[in-house]
């Protein structure tokens, strides 16, 4: 959301009110990004100061050196619905554009989805695009995406130990596997939205949070110190455990992971590499 069309925004504990014309959200969230309500509560320690004066990210939050990537429907050009897609540019300014090779992964361009927007469908298979040429975020990171899905994914209990997130899951954002490391991913169905972390002999769902999700949605998670906290729309709706691991890593994955692939379709994606802060 260019800083130009941001400046009515407002919000208060629970919801947040945009006046934008041309908000590609559903009405019923009264905002495109609901998550940067916050526009000057970004922070990272004494970040602040820094970016005071070159916010250039998704309503005026964070630029190039925080926005790690942004995905969006207005970086597509020349295709027609029902078209294969080989990349999503990015517009961080970080040129993080997801991509892949192998056209047997390539989601669909669907025009004219949300709000005169098009969307990437990705088929609960193989579909993906990655990125996996730098780090998106290490130990704190924040992670927001437009998606919608109609199919269930498998609940597993919260835990931060053990291996559980190898079966029917539907991952949203691939959790890599980083060895002695955690790579943390993202599992999204009509039942709910969990975390998960990946690495040696390690996968459990270190913040799971059952709910009815129907419809598009503004989905997400933040790690602070290695600690999830699930987004869902306009609220912080379940806070996890901290990872046992001592580094966790930022998703470069979108549409599957090693165990699983998401069934839906995806407007849009932003990524920061620090904590952000949310509506007070």
């Amino acid at each position: 959301l260019p800083p130009k069309r941001a400046q009515y925004l407002f919000c208060n504990r629970n919801t947040i009110y945009n006046q934008i014309s041309d908000m590609r959200i559903a009405t019923k969230f009264k905002a495109r990004l609901k998550f940067v309500c916050a526009i000057q509560m970004l922070f990272w320690g004494g970040l602040i100061p820094t970016l005071a004066n070159a916010q250039t990210g998704p309503g005026g939050v964070g630029n190039s050196t925080t926005n790690t990537a942004w995905l969006k429907p207005e970086n597509f050009s020349g295709l027609s619905d029902n078209d294969a897609v080989s990349s999503w540019p990015d517009t961080s300014g970080n040129a993080r554009h997801h991509s892949i090779a192998n056209s047997d992964y390539y989601p669909v361009y669907k025009e004219n989805q949300l709000n005169a927007y098009p969307v990437l469908r990705f088929d609960g298979t193989d579909d993906l695009l990655q990125y996996t040429s730098s780090e998106s975020g290490v130990n704190n990171f924040t992670v927001f995406l437009v998606a919608k899905t109609e199919v269930t994914h498998e609940i597993d209990l919260e835990r931060n130990t053990g291996i559980y997130g190898t079966t029917g899951q539907k991952y949203l954002l691939g959790a890599r596997h980083r060895q002695n490391d955690g790579g943390a991913g993202l599992s999204v169905g009509t039942n709910g939205i969990s975390v998960y972390e990946h690495g040696a002999s390690y996968m459990p769902a270190p913040a799971v949070y059952s709910t009815t999700v129907t419809g598009f949605n503004i989905i997400g998670f933040r790690y602070t110190s290695r600690r999830p906290t699930i987004f869902f729309n306009s609220e912080n709706s379940h806070v996890g455990l901290t990872s046992t691991k001592t580094t966790v890593y930022g998703p470069q994955q979108l549409g599957s992971g090693s165990y699983g692939a998401f069934d839906g379709d995806v407007a849009e994606m932003i990524i920061y590499n620090l904590r952000l802060n949310t509506c007070r």
